[in-house]
């Protein structure tokens, strides 16, 4: 069994806040001794997180049966070879990226959470090439993993693509419809509602085009009341002047005659 370098690993167990002694991966992230796991209050197959307090299924094989962290997984042939199984988790899942700093192949989830966590978030990963994941995967992505036959029915309640076989042993009594023909009528109903939202679209542009010009209208009437309020200031100003020049000539009058 190939181990990884625990001198790359910076942090410690945050429960006896020392150096990990067999280090197993929670589901929220955090990762403890096997030890100290050992050790916490086990309720109905659950722990606690003693960091974030997330609630933790335990395998049956106890605390044991958790993933092991950083890894522990068997040495591949070469530096080079493409592995198509995920190195660092059980579930057998496509490999999509490797992480160079600690030298396995990883499958997207597990990619993914190896950049979360802050043991391995500095680490280098390398994608797999596209060209290749395709390669690979082009034949699965129309087969059943478990039978291996051709996708043919689409289960709705479940929202599952199955094979014939799939669709009569564990979906019999659910409501099963050909793939083919739900594409078709998806293609319809996809085709009927990009033509309504075309004549909306068209339908919004007329409408823009009413608002600019209503726009422009209120604006013109605007100017209109600006101008008018301009000149009656000015008139009013006028016939104010005047007035008081009456009315200073006639008190200078009274005055001469005075």
């Amino acid at each position: 069994m190939a181990h990884g370098h625990y001198s790359d690993i910076e942090s410690k167990c945050g429960i006896c806040l020392s150096p990990y002694t067999e280090p197993r991966l929670l589901d929220c992230f955090h990762s403890f001794c096997t030890p100290c796991l050992e050790k916490l209050d086990v309720r109905k197959n659950y722990l606690t997180c003693p960091l974030c307090r997330t609630k933790i299924s335990i395998p049956e094989k106890g605390v044991s049966g958790l993933k092991s962290y950083p890894f522990n997984v068997e040495p591949s042939n070469s530096g080079n070879e493409i592995t198509d199984i995920c190195e660092l988790c059980s579930e057998e899942n496509f490999v999509v990226a490797k992480c160079l700093d600690c030298r396995i192949n990883l499958c997207l989830n597990c990619r993914d959470y190896h950049k979360k966590l802050k043991t391995s978030q500095n680490h280098s990963i390398e994608n797999l090439k596209k060209d290749r994941f395709n390669e690979h995967n082009k034949d699965s992505l129309n087969e059943c993993e478990e039978h291996r036959k051709e996708l043919t029915v689409f289960c709705k309640p479940c929202n599952l693509l199955l094979c014939s076989e799939c669709s009569e042993k564990a979906h019999g009594l659910h409501d099963i419809q050909n793939l083919t023909l739900l594409i078709e009528t998806r293609k319809k109903t996809l085709l009927a509602r990009t033509a309504s939202l075309k004549s909306r679209i068209s339908v919004l542009g007329t409408t823009t085009e009413l608002v600019k010009q209503e726009e422009n209208n209120y604006y013109k009437h605007l100017n209109i009341v600006k101008k008018d309020i301009i000149a009656h200031t000015s008139s009013m100003k006028e016939v104010f002047c005047n007035t008081v020049d009456v009315l200073t000539n006639k008190s200078l009058t009274i005055i001469d005659k005075i």
